[in-house]
């Protein structure tokens, strides 16, 4: 088992590589490559409401957000497609967390 320390080690790396623009354009080509729908309940694409001003955007909304599920960290930072990832939207991705 792992310790607290560790535990929260890798989740610092973890939401570190979420947040990295590797991760965000890996994400973008994962959704677009896998069809841009929830697997699991096929949830429609996300949709971008740009919010202007004078022809100046100010604002991005993302509504039906999609998450890329990680079905395992082996390949973290390389994920395989087909075999790493699964697209979920919100609800679905909360499901699958809350029932482990």
């Amino acid at each position: 088992m792992l310790n607290k320390e560790v535990l929260s080690k890798r989740q610092k790396e973890y939401h570190k590589y979420l947040n990295s623009r590797h991760w965000i354009e890996k994400r973008r080509d994962i959704i677009n490559m896998r069809g841009g729908k929830c697997e699991y309940c096929g949830e429609e694409p996300e949709k971008t409401i740009q919010l202007r001003w004078r022809g100046i955007i100010f604002a991005e909304i993302i509504t039906n957000q999609l998450h890329v599920h990680h079905l395992n960290y082996n390949h973290l930072g390389y994920e395989n497609y087909k075999y790493d990832v699964r697209i979920a939207c919100k609800k679905c991705h909360k499901k699958i967390h809350n029932a482990k």
